[in-house]
């Protein structure tokens, strides 16, 4: 159903892509991971997970951080790009969800190389006072 939805507006998910089946064809955007998948297969997206989770430093600030604060999102995508010199601002978005700093997504490649994030992904939070809960 995903991957028809997309193929519709010029995306190719590969629902059928499973980890053992190795690095992603050229032409993909992306997979379809299925509960199912994720049950089955969890060592290797787990790893998968963990690499790409490993190539991002958290900003020490956020770190240290014990109490949660209220700040421009810019800012948080700032501290990220400080952190990362190897990421553009391009390849990181902030969102938000009900005034709160809900996640900064980083854009990466199959091979997990910063990329720059598509269209659906790109769009940072404007918000100028959104409450910042501290990095676990």
């Amino acid at each position: 159903q995903w991957a028809r939805a997309a193929s519709r507006v010029g995306l190719h998910l590969e629902p059928a892509w499973t980890p053992r089946d190795g690095a992603l064809p050229g032409d993909m955007h992306g997979v379809v991971v299925t509960y199912q998948q994720v049950a089955i297969q969890s060592r290797a997206l787990r790893g998968l997970a963990r690499d790409a989770f490993g190539r991002v430093e958290r900003p020490e600030i956020f770190r240290k951080l014990v109490d949660p604060i209220r700040l421009p999102a810019a800012v948080v995508e700032q501290a990220f790009l400080e952190a990362n010199p190897e990421l553009t601002a391009d390849q990181i978005t902030i969102t938000c969800k009900a005034g709160r700093i809900q996640e900064a997504r980083i854009c990466l490649t199959r091979n997990l190389e910063p990329r720059r994030c598509g269209r659906d992904v790109i769009r940072d939070c404007t918000m100028s006072d959104a409450l910042f809960d501290p990095i676990r």
